[in-house]
């Protein structure tokens, strides 16, 4: 059996803070006191600084 060679892909990762973002969102299965149901959490790639709302 002969492996397969896959060509060198170059991964683009950001280089500069906030010129790539990744959000998650997620549901809260009791409310907060404040009334928030739902928390959404924002990482910066090239930085790796997290962020974290209530909504």
């Amino acid at each position: 059996m002969i492996r397969m060679s896959y060509k060198k892909t170059v991964t683009r990762r950001a280089t500069r803070p906030f010129q790539k973002m990744m959000s998650d969102m997620c549901y809260v299965h009791e409310v907060t006191y404040e009334g928030y149901e739902h928390f959404q959490l924002m990482q910066d790639e090239a930085s790796r600084y997290l962020w974290g709302f209530m909504l």
